[in-house]
């Protein structure tokens, strides 16, 4: 029998969670759900574990980011000898055939190592923003159609050369050559990584036309409580980190592209002050950064269960 965990990274995600595993308890195929808690402060966990007594609850003390607390599912997974690994936010939900989809597509078409289903928005009436522009800038104009019409072979992949990590399937053999995300990203930019990491080692990341989640994604309420300058901060060094972390290019290369842009924006930021000196800290930080960057750049290109245990170096 294939085994199925699923992992949601949740922090003050009660305008979903009953949809998001709800949705779950009603998949085709059954799924163990593992919930890591970035230390909501809406009652989330505590919803869980009333209402969805099945999951395993884990409830961290601080927010760890996506990355990091995902990390700790992967971890269990491989633990429990899963077969598939299911990542969904936890601003998201599925049909009850869109697990089984996923996983009756790789078994055709097993040189995928990552897999997402079609991301509609809440109401399912269009494409969900970020999706739509992947596979606008992603997808050629035949593929474009089977996305929009989720139509072609059922269990069909359409090879693209990103996807965001909302809702992801990894066949185990995906987690135990790739490992975990790289714990240098707090928030975004984390799957850019994995992408590339795949790449790198041989495994392609596809969409199935015929497979859908919905996904609400307005909220971002990892970063509900943090504020603009720090956010600020977050996202441009993911933007930067994404770049220095390809390992599919040589460091110099990654050196030079991320120093170029980071130059490019701090020039257009003279006319703002505040954005202007929070760019020269990121200069800072990104240059005392470098020799770690060059240190989980060469655990990426290892095969194996990486960036799930010790030797891995943090921001």
């Amino acid at each position: 029998m294939t085994k199925v965990i699923t992992i949601i990274a949740t922090h003050n995600g009660m305008p979903w969670a009953e949809r998001c595993f709800g949705s779950l308890s009603k998949s085709i195929i059954s799924t163990e759900i593992i919930a890591i808690d970035n230390a909501s402060q809406d009652g989330t966990p505590n919803f869980i574990s009333a209402n969805f007594p099945e999951v395993n609850l884990i409830r961290n003390q601080t927010n760890l980011g996506f990355g990091k607390a995902n990390n700790i599912g992967l971890k269990i997974a491989i633990d429990l000898q899963a077969d598939y690994v299911f990542l969904l936010n936890q601003d998201a939900w599925i049909n009850p055939d869109t697990i089984s989809g996923l996983i009756q597509s790789h078994v055709q078409n097993p040189e995928f190592g990552i897999l997402s289903p079609v991301h509609l928005n809440a109401s399912g009436t269009q494409l969900e923003a970020a999706f739509a522009y992947f596979v606008e800038n992603d997808c050629n104009p035949e593929e474009r159609s089977k996305i929009y019409s989720r139509s072609g072979e059922e269990d069909s992949l359409i090879e693209v050369d990103f996807i965001n990590a909302a809702a992801w399937l990894l066949p185990i053999e995906t987690v135990l050559k790739i490992g975990g995300f790289d714990p240098l990203f707090f928030y975004t930019g984390e799957d850019t990584d994995y992408v590339n990491r795949a790449k790198y080692h041989g495994l392609k990341t596809g969409v199935q036309p015929h497979a859908i989640i919905y996904h609400d994604s307005a909220g971002h309420t990892f970063l509900r409580n943090i504020q603009n300058s720090d956010w600020f901060k977050i996202s441009r060094l993911a933007d930067s980190y994404k770049v220095l972390k390809n390992i599919n290019r040589s460091f110099l290369w990654c050196i030079l592209k991320s120093y170029w842009l980071l130059t490019t924006d701090t020039l257009k930021s003279l006319n703002n002050k505040r954005i202007f000196f929070l760019y020269l800290s990121l200069w800072w930080i990104i240059s005392n950064q470098l020799k770690n960057i060059w240190h989980n750049r060469a655990i990426s290109r290892q095969s194996g269960p990486v960036f799930l245990d010790s030797d891995v170096i943090e921001p």
